[in-house]
């Protein structure tokens, strides 16, 4: 009797192994597929979420993007070194403002401002100031001032509509002049 028991209680205590190897097996590999798939659960989450941002951010990764090489062509123009603590805040500032996008939609969708829309402010707000940098570094490369070229060239195309006037009161004036 004594060996039935023992042989009962070791097949009982080898199941119970097995049972329990199953079962960490099944929780490593629930474990592993976990954090193989992770990233891309978050991924998708933060995706489907801010979807409707995308525009924005794609704007704005262009624009910094733009901004960054016309910033490393100023300085080989320049003769300025171009130096990691640049570049890294340039990454910084994208990472900014990616937080800054993300948090001014999080405001507009779940605290309800809608009459103001802080998403559409903040991002041109952003495009503004990536415009402005990415204008000064070509004004820097080329030596000229951007601004004043856009505006005479403008000036060109659209005829200022007070000079005819003008022209037209001093032509009748020299018409009388003359016939006197």
């Amino acid at each position: 009797m004594k060996t039935l028991l023992s042989s009962r209680s070791i097949k009982f205590t080898t199941n119970l192994l097995t049972l329990g190897n199953k079962i960490e097996y099944s929780l490593s590999s629930f474990n592993n597929f976990m954090l193989k798939n992770f990233w891309v659960f978050l991924c998708w989450i933060f995706g489907t979420y801010l979807l409707p941002v995308h525009s924005v951010i794609y704007i704005m990764v262009f624009m910094v993007t733009v901004d960054l090489f016309t910033g490393i062509w100023k300085s080989l123009k320049l003769k300025e070194p171009v130096t990691s603590k640049k570049l890294g805040d340039t990454i910084e500032k994208m990472i900014l403002y990616m937080i800054g996008i993300i948090t001014s939609y999080v405001l507009q969708q779940h605290i309800g401002i809608d009459v103001i829309k802080p998403l559409w402010i903040f991002g041109t707000l952003i495009i503004t100031r990536e415009y402005v940098s990415i204008i000064e570094n070509i004004e820097a490369i080329t030596g000229t001032k951007l601004v004043a070229v856009v505006k005479k060239q403008i000036s060109k195309l659209i005829p200022d509509t007070d000079k005819p006037k003008e022209d037209e009161q001093t032509d009748r004036i020299s018409e009388e002049d003359k016939s006197k």
